[in-house]
């Protein structure tokens, strides 16, 4: 699994829904429910999280790890 970019107050992505913030990055738990099976957690998913508004996005780092958990249950 790739690092996270390491973004400077100069580099980090604006927020998209409160275009004030700034995009950090977190991990963070990702909990879903496939159809007729139980809960699933998939620990430590990488994310950017608003610093303003705590609005959360999944980038492609971590739908990609997202979709190789779901691939391997």
């Amino acid at each position: 699994m790739k690092m996270h970019t390491q973004y400077t107050d100069s580099t980090a992505p604006p927020c998209f829904e409160c275009e004030s913030g700034a995009l950090r990055p977190i991990q963070k738990d990702y909990i879903t429910q496939l159809k007729g099976r139980n809960t699933i957690t998939i620990k430590k998913v990488p994310m950017l999280r608003c610093d303003q508004c705590g609005d959360t996005v999944i980038g492609g780092e971590g739908n990609d790890q997202i979709e190789n958990e779901l691939r391997r249950i």
